[in-house]
C-alpha cells in the first residue's frame, strides 16, 4: 500500500490476513486463490515474492503484539468526531 497526500494505493494479492480482536490471533487465507494467480500469470513473480515477504511481516507484528504501534506510527490513531446521522424516516 501506498499514500500520497490524502490518497492511498493498494494491489490486491489474492492474500487475505485476518487479525483476530485478541491482536494476537491471525489468520491467513485464500492462498489457494493466490497460489493459483501466480500460476495463470495474474500476479508476477516478483509481486509473489514480496506479498510472501509481506505476509511473513504482519504475521510476526501480530504475533510480537506489535500491530497497533505500528499502525499508529505510519497512520497516527486519534479521537474522531463522527456526523450526526440523517433522521429516520418511516414509510
Amino acid at each position: 500500500m501506498e499514500r500520497d497526500g490524502d490518497a492511498t494505493f493498494a494491489v490486491d494479492l489474492f492474500v487475505d490476513v485476518l487479525v483476530r480482536a485478541d491482536l494476537r490471533s491471525i489468520h491467513v487465507g485464500d492462498q489457494d486463490e493466490f497460489e493459483q494467480a501466480l500460476s495463470v500469470g495474474l500476479v508476477s513473480h516478483a509481486e509473489g515474492e514480496q506479498a510472501r515477504r509481506g505476509v511473513a511481516e504482519l504475521v510476526e507484528l501480530v504475533q510480537a503484539g506489535a500491530l497497533l504501534p505500528w499502525l499508529d506510527e505510519l497512520c497516527p490513531f486519534g479521537p474522531s468526531e463522527p456526523s450526526e446521522a440523517p433522521p429516520m424516516r418511516c414509510w
